[in-house]
């Protein structure tokens, strides 16, 4: 279901009114009510539900067990191997595979939900839910496709207390960013998208070359390449230069995506004196990859660390010899990114995309242990704190992280198998070193614009004309396109 669409309109009135009733029961049948029809429509129908629902049982049989104080690590293998059988994941035999992908939307934050719970009331820490409390909180519509992930214990205030009163400049701020959600994902998402759909065949050296002959929009890189000169080398420049426009502008498209998505959901819940975490906080400002993870998908790298790294980095310093420090959280970051990244979906490039995302973490968390052992703390701290190695960190942040968001585009167009071509690793270079003068261009041009004057605090009136303009606007653009908002890339994973 588009967010941007009239049944999402009337379940999230529908929950806003439900949400301010007096009565705590009915706000917790409401909310399951609620989901009930957006996962049906999100599904395709009641009977595409049914393998979350079967899930679902098991995972409130395996709680249930956790209650009664079994091992939590057998638990959670059954619920991983379950979840790996319903995803259809390649070492699953093919007999295996029953369900379309379609009916697994939403599991994998799911599989989230019932780890959390198991693990926590093995520990004490929260009781084991009612059933109803159970399916309210698994199937929370808003969070329902990609997040933000909720612990049960803060989700549950969703039903179990009234909700909070608005002002009038709360219920605004709301709606405005309920409509620059809606901007991101009807103007830049769909732009972008449209884009890369139309040009991502471009980057094969073969296609490349019929392209100079045919002509495309972007003619003037081609010819730009073209003047360097004739055979391989020129394909591989010219084709290396698609590929890091296609990179950037995917990994661009993703953000504006996903965090179209966030801020519609998090306008909604707050017009429903709801109040979720925040899944973003300008992760494209990060001078590291670890700190890109405290401010890219920030629910996802929190659970992560609570129930698997923390976790691993106990167990690794508990062995008899244990390794060094600095080995230890470099063994620990690696497999936590590697789960993550094998996490996202089913095929041999999330494996390739976690082995990514693992290296490029483990290695910065190398580096840095590194560097302050052999500078010190504090002339570790002033070299980091240098405007000129923060812009070149945000750099290299941001072109490692395009190019492993490759593994979840490129392997569709069969790109995976030729980054290599007749030059070897020049190709990857050359692609590395184009994404990253791409992205240099980009932070110096919004280092400029952060640097403008900018207007003091926006008043009600300013308000309601940017809510009022970006809504038309949205609307305007999707009826010249006669297409409906893209669809959140997320809830694919």
């Amino acid at each position: 279901m588009s967010l941007i669409s009239l049944p999402f309109l009337l379940i999230a009135l529908a929950f806003i009114v439900l949400a301010r009733l007096p009565w705590a029961g009915l706000r917790l049948y409401g909310v399951i009510g609620v989901n009930a029809i957006f996962v049906g429509l999100s599904l395709g129908g009641p009977e595409s539900c049914l393998p979350l629902l079967a899930f679902a049982a098991l995972g409130y049989g395996l709680i249930a067990a956790a209650a009664r104080r079994v091992a939590p690590a057998l638990l959670i293998g059954a619920a991983v191997i379950a979840f790996a059988v319903l995803k259809g994941y390649s070492v699953i035999p093919a007999d295996w595979r029953l369900i379309s992908p379609a009916q697994t939307i939403g599991l994998s934050y799911i599989l989230f939900r019932v780890v959390h719970l198991v693990v926590d009331v093995s520990q004490g820490e929260v009781k084991r839910p009612r059933p109803a409390e159970y399916l309210a909180y698994l199937f929370f519509w808003l969070s329902f496709l990609s997040g933000p992930i909720q612990r049960f214990d803060e989700a549950r205030r969703n039903w179990a207390e009234p909700a909070a009163e608005l002002s009038d400049a709360q219920a605004r701020r709301a709606l405005l960013r309920i409509t620059l959600g809606m901007a991101k994902l009807t103007i830049v998402s769909a732009t972008v998208s449209d884009f890369i759909a139309k040009n991502v065949g471009l980057i094969a050296p073969a296609a490349f070359k019929g392209a100079i002959a045919k002509g495309s929009l972007i003619l003037s890189l081609i010819d730009a390449a073209n003047r360097i000169g004739p055979g391989p080398i020129h394909d591989q420049i010219g084709a290396a230069t698609i590929y890091a426009l296609i990179a950037i502008l995917f990994t661009i498209n993703l953000y504006f995506n996903f965090a179209g998505y966030m801020d519609i959901v998090l306008g909604v819940a707050r017009l429903a004196g709801i109040t979720l975490p925040e899944n973003f906080d300008h992760p494209f400002r990060s001078r590291s990859l670890i700190e890109f993870w405290s401010r890219w998908h920030i629910t996802l790298s929190d659970w992560f660390k609570t129930y698997l790294f923390n976790p691993l980095m106990s167990w690794l310093l508990s062995l008899p010899k244990p390794p060094g420090r600095i080995a230890t959280g470099v063994i620990a970051f690696f497999v936590t990114f590697l789960a993550m990244g094998i996490w996202h979906g089913t095929t041999n490039a999330f494996v390739i995309y976690g082995v990514m995302l693992g290296g490029g973490v483990a290695a910065t968390k190398l580096y840095q242990d590194t560097l302050t052992k052999r500078l010190g703390k504090k002339p570790a701290a002033a070299l980091r704190s240098r405007p000129t190695y923060a812009f070149a960190g945000r750099v290299v942040t941001f072109s490692y992280f395009a190019l492993a968001l490759t593994c979840l585009w490129g392997a569709d167009a069969g790109l995976l198998a030729t980054l290599g071509w007749a030059g070897g690793v020049a190709a990857p270079l050359g692609m590395a070193a184009m994404v990253a003068l791409g992205f240099a261009v980009l932070a110096l041009i919004e280092a400029a614009a952060i640097r403008l004057p900018r207007p003091g605090v926006i008043g009600p009136a300013l308000e309601h004309l940017a809510i009022g303009g970006l809504a038309t606007l949205c609307l305007m653009v999707m009826a010249a396109r006669s297409v409906a908002a893209p669809d959140l890339i997320y809830k694919g994973f």
